[in-house]
């Protein structure tokens, strides 16, 4: 009997201990849940109602426990149903273990959060343990890191732009004088420039090719007198007629050159004297058929054929000489 007694007694004891151990276990988790640093919540799926929060929660919204445990978590939430729908399946298609929502503060402002939940069945109910985390700082450091790369990139690219506008116009602004250089502003011929180019370049395997090569030179009868009287203006013009006609009177091959003033060079190729000459009657004939002014254009020139070794400078001179012997003869005549 007395061992009966001392067994139930036992018995008794150790359940109570058991109990006591239990009772302690459940305090300690609830010291857990409401002590933890990170904010924590209990919520009514079906409803959205908060249950349940800890201090953390109190001390990041500004609401007191009970203000918080009459709100629903869409009063927090500031994104719409739709907006919360498509993160729940960006998180799926991502496969995040968390949510990105934006949570509003009592005092108004918006913090950047991820929410971390987790389902759980109570009494045949189902609800959410979530842990909310404070991702502000974060996010503006990602924004300000995304726009600055943006700022960067564009500096990146604004400086290529540059850069290639810079060859671009560098470019053009090298033809555009490699143009002035080869071709005379005013008449387009070709100008002096390019014609001791041509000398250095092209004449010398020209001849070996090419036996017969001739020069014209040629200058514009009364022109400083026409430039006095008429102008500038019409001096240019004359200019740009006699270079326009010469270019219609010769090949693509034979050069048009400005030699200076009002005097043009010609350049032919396989072609003879007398051949020059029936060019420049044709040139001649042009020119005093232009109605463009009350007065005629006419011209002087001399023609040499260059020979052997012969500089091109030399035939040159020598057209020259003759050229002036035409504007000699012409005046005498007059």
């Amino acid at each position: 009997m007395k061992i009966r007694m001392k067994m139930s007694l036992l018995a008794i004891v150790i359940a109570l201990i058991l109990t006591h151990s239990v009772y302690a276990f459940e305090f300690d988790y609830s010291e857990i849940f409401e002590n933890h640093g990170l904010v924590r919540l209990i919520i009514d799926v079906e409803t959205g109602s908060i249950l349940k929060v800890n201090k953390a929660a109190e001390h990041f919204y500004g609401y007191t426990k009970d203000e918080l445990v009459s709100m629903n978590i869409k009063e927090i939430n500031t994104l719409t149903p739709e907006e919360t729908e498509r993160e729940w399946n960006a998180a799926a298609n991502e496969k995040r273990n968390h949510f990105r929502f934006r949570h509003r503060l009592s005092n108004g402002e918006i913090r950047d959060v991820e929410v971390y939940s987790y389902p759980f069945i109570h009494e045949g109910k189902e609800y959410l343990y979530s842990i909310v985390v404070d991702k502000t700082d974060e996010v503006a450091l990602a924004k300000n890191l995304e726009k600055n790369r943006l700022i960067t990139t564009f500096l990146v690219a604004l400086i290529i732009v540059l850069l290639l506008l810079g060859s671009i116009l560098l470019y053009i602004s090298k033809e555009k004088y490699k143009k002035l250089a080869v071709y005379d502003y005013l008449t387009g011929a070709y100008s002096r420039i390019y014609l001791d180019e041509w000398k250095k370049k092209t004449l010398s395997k020209r001849r070996c090719e090419i036996p017969k090569i001739c020069v014209v030179l040629l200058d514009i009868n009364r022109f400083k007198y026409i430039n006095d009287t008429f102008g500038h203006m019409i001096g240019d013009k004359i200019l740009t007629i006699v270079a326009d006609t010469l270019k219609c009177c010769i090949r693509e091959d034979d050069l048009v050159i400005r030699y200076g003033g009002d005097e043009f060079l010609l350049v032919l190729e396989k072609v003879t004297q007398d051949q020059c000459k029936k060019i420049m009657n044709r040139v001649e004939s042009e020119l005093l058929s232009c109605k463009t002014f009350e007065f005629s254009i006419s011209i002087s020139y001399g023609i040499h054929e260059i020979k052997d070794d012969m500089e091109l400078f030399d035939a040159i001179k020598i057209a020259d000489e003759k050229m002036y012997e035409m504007k000699k003869s012409a005046s005498e005549d007059n």
